[in-house]
């Protein structure tokens, strides 16, 4: 067995298991839009934003995202 084909059987595939979040809020910035899109359609995800870029409120939109596309009964 060569090396490369080594590396390739030990790599692992990542599949998406999460939702589509629909229409967001329009209140949301941007990049934030962008991160909330991001984690549901990841299923699990961790948002580790600098300092001031909202995570609260990705998190905010997020569990209601799921809510909403019925992914979670309780957030």
């Amino acid at each position: 067995m060569r090396y490369q084909d080594f590396l390739t059987a030990k790599k692992r595939a990542i599949q998406d298991d999460g939702i589509d979040p629909g229409e967001l809020h329009p209140s949301l910035f941007p990049h934030q839009v962008d991160v909330v899109r991001w984690a549901c359609r990841r299923g699990r995800a961790a948002a580790f934003l600098d300092t001031g870029l909202g995570k609260t409120r990705i998190q905010l939109a997020r569990a209601d995202a799921m809510r909403l596309g019925g992914a979670a009964r309780r957030v």
